[in-house]
C-alpha cells in the first residue's frame, strides 16, 4: 500500500512538471526571411514567413535590402494572412509589407508563409551575403484586443556568387626619378561599396609601426615571396574602418583585388518634431509629432485646416506621425515619394492618409489603409505571468507534500492503536 502510494505521488508530481515544461516551451513569435543564391541576372524567390503566431489582427513590417545588389520585382501574397495593402511601388525603401485584418471577428493564428518576393541580382552585383532585413513598429503588430505582439526577427540574405570584384589601386606617388630608389613612398587606396581607406606606407619604417602582412602568389608581373603594409596604427586602422580587410587573395598584371565584408552603418537617433494642433472634430488629438532620420533638415511645414491636418516637406518617405489622443496612440509610416500628406480622422475614430496623386490640390487617394489608436502594451506580461505560473505550481507541490505527511502520520497513528488494542487484549 505503501508502495502505491508513493509510485502515485511521483507520477502526480511528473505530470504537474511536464504540464508545466510545455507551457514554457510555447514558441516565440517569429518573422523569418529566407536565403538563396545566385548569379548576376538570376531571379531569386525569398519567402517571408511567420511562426509561434499567437494571434493578431494587424501586421505591418518594412524589408530592407541593398539596392545596388538586387532589385525587387515582385511580391506574391501567401494564404497565412489577408487584407493586403503593400507600398504602392516596387523601388520604395523599405517595402512595406500591410495586412489588415481588423474586420475579422477573431485573432489570425494562422503560422506559414506570408509573402515571397522575387529578387534581380543586378548585373553590376560583386559576391558576398546581401542582406535582407524586417523592420516593424512595435504599435503596428497587434491583436484584437489592440495589444501588441512581439516578434523576434531571422533576417535572411541573397548569396551572390559573381565574377565582378571590388579592387585595390596600388599606386606609385612618387617622380619618375624617386621612383627607381628605395626611398619612394607608395600610397595604397583600399575601395568599397562604402567608404575609401587610406594607407601610406614608409619604406623604412621606425620600430613602433605596426605591419599587416599581405597574400600574394608569385606570377611574372608579381614575382614576389612576400608584401607587407607598414605604418603607426596599421591594424587598428583596418579594425575600426567601416569595412573589414580580409587578406588579398587575388593577384593580376594592373591590380591586387581585395575582397571586402561591406558592414552596415550604425543607426542614428531618430529626430522629433512636435506639431501644434487645436483639437477639432477631425483632428480630436492631444499631440502629433513627426519622427524620422534627419526630419528636422527636410523643411517640414504642418497646417491644420477644415480638411485635417497638412503636412509637406522636401522628403516624407521614410518619416512617421505619431498621434496622441486620451491615453491612447496612432502611428503611421509615411510611405510616398510625394512631398505633402493629409491626415484627419474618420467616423470610426480611425486615422486616415490620403495624398494629392494628381497634384490638383485635392487629396483624393489613401496612402495606406485606416490606422487604428491603442493602448500602451504591458511588455512584462509574459513575466507576470510566468511568476503566476510558478506560484500556482509552487502551492499545487507544497499541498502534494502536506498530503504525503498527514497521510503518512495517520497511518503511523493507525498501527499505533493497534499495537496498543493487541497488548490491552493480551492482557
Amino acid at each position: 500500500m505503501k508502495q502505491k502510494t508513493l509510485v502515485s505521488t511521483v507520477f502526480s508530481i511528473l505530470l504537474l512538471l511536464m504540464t508545466f515544461i510545455s507551457v514554457f516551451a510555447t514558441e516565440t513569435p517569429t518573422i523569418m526571411v529566407g536565403t538563396a543564391e545566385g548569379k548576376p541576372g538570376d531571379t531569386i524567390s525569398i519567402p517571408i514567413s511567420i511562426s509561434g503566431n499567437t494571434g493578431i489582427i494587424a501586421f505591418y513590417c518594412g524589408i530592407d535590402y541593398d539596392n545596388t545588389q538586387i532589385k525587387l520585382t515582385k511580391v506574391t501574397n501567401g494564404s497565412v494572412l489577408t487584407g493586403a495593402a503593400h507600398s504602392g511601388t516596387l523601388t520604395a525603401k523599405p517595402y512595406r509589407l500591410c495586412f489588415d485584418m481588423s474586420l475579422g471577428l477573431n485573432n489570425n493564428t494562422n503560422n506559414g508563409i506570408v509573402a515571397t518576393l522575387e529578387f534581380e541580382i543586378l548585373q553590376t552585383a560583386v559576391s558576398g551575403n546581401s542582406k535582407i532585413v524586417i523592420t516593424y513598429n512595435p504599435e503596428e503588430i497587434y491583436d484584437y484586443n489592440l495589444n501588441n505582439v512581439y516578434f523576434d526577427i531571422v533576417f535572411g540574405s541573397v548569396v551572390i556568387d559573381s565574377p565582378n570584384k571590388e579592387t585595390s589601386r596600388i599606386e606609385n606617388t612618387s617622380s619618375d626619378e624617386s621612383s627607381q630608389n628605395s626611398e619612394s613612398s607608395v600610397s595604397t587606396l583600399v575601395e568599397s561599396t562604402s567608404e575609401v581607406i587610406s594607407i601610406d606606407v614608409d619604406p623604412e619604417p621606425s620600430t613602433s609601426e605596426d605591419k599587416l602582412d599581405v597574400s600574394v602568389t608569385p606570377s611574372d608581373t608579381t614575382p614576389w615571396d612576400k608584401v607587407s603594409i607598414i605604418g603607426d596604427d596599421i591594424n587598428e586602422t583596418s579594425q575600426n574602418s567601416k569595412s573589414s580587410v580580409p587578406p588579398i587573395v587575388e593577384s593580376t598584371p594592373e591590380v591586387i583585388s581585395i575582397d571586402v565584408d561591406p558592414k552596415p552603418l550604425p543607426s542614428t537617433p531618430e529626430d522629433k518634431i512636435d506639431v501644434s494642433i487645436t483639437p477639432s472634430d477631425i483632428t480630436p488629438w492631444n499631440k502629433v509629432t513627426i519622427i524620422g532620420n534627419e526630419i528636422k533638415d527636410k523643411n517640414i511645414i504642418s497646417e491644420q485646416t477644415n480638411e485635417g491636418l497638412k503636412i509637406r516637406g522636401d522628403n516624407l518617405s521614410g518619416a512617421k506621425v505619431e498621434i496622441k489622443k486620451d491615453g491612447k496612440t496612432a502611428f503611421i509610416d509615411i510611405d510616398t515619394d510625394k512631398n505633402e500628406i493629409l491626415i484627419k480622422e474618420n467616423e470610426n475614430g480611425n486615422v486616415d492618409t490620403y495624398m494629392d496623386e494628381d497634384g490638383d490640390g485635392i487629396f483624393e487617394s489613401k496612402l495606406i489603409p485606416p490606422t487604428a489608436f491603442k493602448k500602451t502594451p504591458v511588455k512584462n506580461s509574459h513575466l507576470a505571468l510566468k511568476i503566476l505560473i510558478l506560484f500556482v505550481v509552487g502551492v499545487i507541490l507544497f499541498g502534494i507534500f502536506v498530503f504525503i505527511v498527514r497521510k503518512k502520520s495517520n497511518h503511523q497513528n493507525k498501527i499505533n492503536t493497534t499495537k496498543c488494542k493487541s497488548k490491552d487484549n493480551s492482557k
